[in-house]
């Protein structure tokens, strides 16, 4: 079985902290080494917010972390980590019951490898990039955006050199970053 590893960051109702802790599950899942578990997502949902005080949500947290391996503690602005009572009370208690405690993705996959589970930091960083870069796009850019006028270009003209794209775009306010970006998406779309 793969190891639980329990993402701790700032909770309370901050936004972005929300949305980073959600992306990191989303990337551990998506990784697949270990099972991840995100006690901040339930706070995601309008109707669970403001049910309980601090207090029971900690004490709900720490029930949870105890069935943990693993923790990993970031968060989307380092300050509010030193900030967090939560997170003083899970590192605490990581410390008391001998869960390891990580600080970044990267440190949890070398402490995978160390741990003799059968991913690699390379094999992990190499996968992570061969998604991104095997994803199909199923879907044209939204009309009246940027991408979409250089995606009707490239389709007037069929598969013309980038240099053309660019000066196009550049003539009509369009960056030079934005036209190759919309290029490279366009030979995706169309497997080019």
């Amino acid at each position: 079985m793969k190891p639980l590893c329990y993402i701790s960051s700032p909770g309370g109702f901050i936004e972005s902290n929300l949305e980073f802790h959600r992306m990191i599950y989303h990337r551990l899942l998506q990784d697949g080494h270990v099972t991840p578990i995100a006690p901040l997502l339930p706070m995601m949902i309008p109707d669970i917010r403001g049910w309980f005080p601090e207090r029971k949500w900690i004490d709900y947290d720490l029930e949870i972390l105890w069935h943990c391996d693993v923790m990993l503690m970031v968060s989307a602005t380092p300050e509010a980590l030193k900030n967090s009572n939560g997170c003083k009370e899970e590192l605490d208690f990581c410390f008391d019951n001998n869960i390891h405690v990580m600080t970044s993705v990267r440190a949890l996959y070398k402490w995978l490898e160390r741990k003799g589970e059968k991913v690699t930091l390379k094999e992990a960083i190499a996968a992570r990039k061969k998604k991104k870069r095997g994803k199909e796009l199923k879907s044209r850019p939204r009309l009246g955006t940027d991408s979409a006028v250089i995606w009707e270009f490239l389709d007037e003209q069929g598969d013309m050199l980038r240099r053309w794209v660019v000066a196009r775009a550049l003539k009509i306010g369009i960056t030079e970053a934005c036209a190759a970006k919309a290029l490279q998406r366009w030979r995706q779309y169309h497997g080019k």
